[in-house]
Parts: structure tokens; C-alpha cells; sequence
């Protein structure tokens, strides 16, 4: 037992140590610890970015998709369209890719729809979920059409059917992840 702890501590400090390098390289490149991490890591890292400028519900879904895909997925947030946009050429220039974005729906500024379909006529292999408490039919019905939405689901939203959702969006379409989720929840 104590040679496994031992072990498990000094792992931890094997990667304090690593990440510790890797932002005095961050600060002495100018670079992002992300764009360090890629250098080392090689391969193209995927993400899936959440906007969202209702703070509380931001940082629990953060959590829960953390939960759901560490390791998997980069979860990255945004408080609203501009900031996603900008969010997503950083995120582009340094190697990584977004595969999923999930927005609600009522924002300042843009609206959810309005930047879902904007985000499909620049990204169009981005696949995309709204989630909104007030969005109205016709609002949806557009996001359908013109952004190829994945799904839409109403606030409060159940969780086990949204990560379920997810992970069909992600797979996206003629995979072999079962059934696609209903559009609107």
C-alpha cells in the first residue's frame, strides 16, 4: 500500500513539475497554456463550447460536461456570441478543434438562433444545440433550417437527456450512436 502511494505521489509531482514548466514557457513565450500543451500533445485536441450569459447555469453545465467528457472533450465557455467567436479563433489557431456548440438561446446582443446560424455559414462542421426558456417556435423552426440543428431543448432541461444529446450531435449523422434525439425537448 504504501509503495502504491508513494508511487501516486510522486506521479503528482512528476506533473506538477511538467505544468509548472509549461507555464514559465507560457509566460516566457508570450503563448497560451493550451498552445504549449498542443506543441507537446501533437495531435489536433476537440472541444465543445457552451454560451451562455446566465453565469450560474454556465459554470454547472461547465461542471457537468467535465464530469461527462474529461479527457475526451476541451469544455470551453462563453457569456455571449462575441466573446464564443473570438473564443473560437483562438481555439482554431491553436490547433484545436470545436466539434459541438451549445447555446442558449435569449443573450444581450445576438441572439442564440441568430448566432447559431451565422456560426453554420463560417463553421459549417460544427454541429450545434440551443437550449433556450423562451425561445419562440419560429425562432427554432429557423435554427432548424438555416443552422442544421442538432437539437433544442427547453430550460430546465432533463441532464441524462441532454448528454445523451450530445453525444448523438457529436457522433452526428448516420453513426452508429442510435437514434437522433428529438429536436425540440
Amino acid at each position: 500500500m504504501q509503495g502504491t502511494a508513494s508511487r501516486s505521489f510522486r506521479a503528482a509531482l512528476t506533473w506538477s513539475g511538467v505544468a509548472s514548466r509549461i507555464l514559465t514557457l507560457a509566460k516566457k513565450t508570450r503563448k497560451t497554456y493550451d498552445a504549449i500543451l498542443f506543441e507537446i500533445e501533437g495531435p489536433m485536441r476537440q472541444a465543445i463550447l457552451y454560451v451562455d450569459d446566465e453565469a450560474v447555469i454556465l459554470l454547472a453545465l461547465k461542471q457537468e460536461l467535465l464530469r461527462q467528457f474529461r479527457g475526451r472533450y476541451l469544455v470551453e465557455t462563453a457569456l455571449d456570441a462575441d466573446e464564443a467567436e473570438r473564443l473560437l479563433d483562438d481555439l482554431e489557431a491553436e490547433g484545436t478543434q470545436v466539434v459541438l456548440v451549445i447555446s442558449d438561446w435569449l443573450m444581450p446582443g445576438r441572439k442564440g438562433d441568430e448566432f447559431l446560424i451565422d456560426l453554420h455559414r463560417k463553421r459549417p462542421d460544427i454541429r450545434a444545440i440551443l437550449v433556450t426558456g423562451q425561445a419562440d417556435e419560429e425562432a427554432i423552426r429557423r435554427t432548424e433550417r438555416e443552422a442544421d440543428l442538432c437539437a433544442c431543448f427547453r430550460k430546465p432541461w432533463d441532464m441524462g437527456a441532454l448528454l445523451r444529446a450530445i453525444e448523438t450531435c457529436i457522433a452526428g449523422p448516420g453513426s452508429d450512436s442510435g437514434p437522433q434525439p428529438p429536436l425540440t425537448r
